[in-house]
């Protein structure tokens, strides 16, 4: 609204008056931007180096799945410093609004969520608190999807559960229980599928990429905070590099062993 962007002038005025800059920059409005969005910088927190790596492993589990996933949207940054309850985070940049999603886009959203929670498990072995917004968003998300959207192939287009709304207050109050017991359980099903298939998608892209995982946390824990340019650089270096070993290997393959020749010396 034109609200929030006067907010976000003032902010990025402040903020340049407080550096010394003698006129709003960029870099102004993009450390406002972070402000109004996320609450300020909390680098007084103190955070030891485990919860340091802990917190670059899962930011960069977010950035690697939207990299590997096609049809993502631009990563504009990812970073380890702490704002409000975050410890971290990372930032999408949509080309464009979007009014419709298809059931791919949710499908790829819900693996950006469970990104972090995947890396946190092959970086430290097991699960952590740090995902549980991630968690509660990829929930609400999947049950959107077969409750509302009919994107269930079992179920099929149907909604289930009217919304029971107070219209003066026009408030949500829940959702009326108008279907069946095996319908329920189903619809738990199928939230429950989707939610552990796009982990074990994201699972896989960490495993199988996971020198890039550890070159990604390394440069995310000394910079604290990696632009979308960088991350890309680094992802394709990294693309070139495998592609040049895979072509290696392929030739490797293709050549034929050569024939030994009998010198007289074979004792057979």
């Amino acid at each position: 609204s034109g609200a929030d962007l006067e907010n976000l002038v003032n902010e990025a005025a402040l903020w340049g008056a407080r550096v010394g800059h003698k006129a709003v920059k960029m870099d102004d409005f993009e450390a406002a931007k972070d402000k109004v969005l996320m609450g300020r910088e909390r680098r007084s927190m103190v955070l030891t180096d485990e919860q340091k790596r802990n917190t670059a492993y899962h930011e960069t589990g977010h950035v690697m799945v939207a990299k590997f996933i096609p049809g993502s949207d631009p990563i504009h940054k990812a970073t380890i410093i702490p704002r409000g309850r975050s410890l971290g985070s990372t930032h999408f940049l949509p080309l464009d609004d979007r009014l419709t999603y298809s059931k791919s886009y949710c499908e790829a959203t819900i693996a950006h969520l469970l990104g972090g929670r995947a890396a946190d498990k092959i970086a430290t072995g097991e699960p952590t608190t740090g995902a549980g917004d991630d968690i509660k968003k990829a929930t609400a998300l999947a049950k959107k999807m077969v409750c509302e959207w009919g994107m269930s192939d079992k179920i099929g287009p149907m909604t289930i559960g009217d919304k029971d709304e107070n219209i003066f207050l026009g408030k949500e109050f829940g959702r009326s229980n108008n279907h069946s017991e095996d319908l329920t359980k189903l619809v738990d099903s199928e939230i429950r599928n989707i939610i552990e298939e796009q982990f074990q998608r994201c699972l896989k892209i960490l495993s199988d990429n996971e020198p890039l995982l550890q070159t990604l946390a390394n440069e995310l824990l000394n910079k604290e905070t990696l632009t979308g340019e960088e991350i890309d650089d680094i992802y394709q270096r990294y693309l070139n590099g495998k592609l040049k070993k895979e072509e290696k290997k392929q030739k490797s393959k293709s050549k034929k062993p050569q024939d030994i020749k009998d010198n007289g010396n074979d004792k057979s």
